[in-house]
């Protein structure tokens, strides 16, 4: 069964950091990247071509709205 890649983006660090590792010690979950702002969730969603992003609708730089609509 092929893993689930999971790529989060939130500008609380410690949130940030808490679901990493969430999805970390799930056995069907990869962890394909994280970013801390818009600019940077998108980048790396380009990059890394994840299955799911967990988005924070309220980051800077326009935060989900702007991530969302690229």
């Amino acid at each position: 069964m092929s893993r689930i890649r999971v790529m989060l983006a939130d500008d609380d660090a410690g949130l940030l950091e808490a679901l990493a590792d969430t999805v970390r010690a799930a056995p069907d979950l990869e962890l394909a990247g994280q970013a801390s702002d818009a600019t940077q969730a998108i980048e790396r969603a380009i990059e890394t071509e994840p299955d799911v992003v967990l988005l924070d609708s309220r980051m800077p730089g326009g935060g989900g709205v702007a991530a969302g609509g690229r």
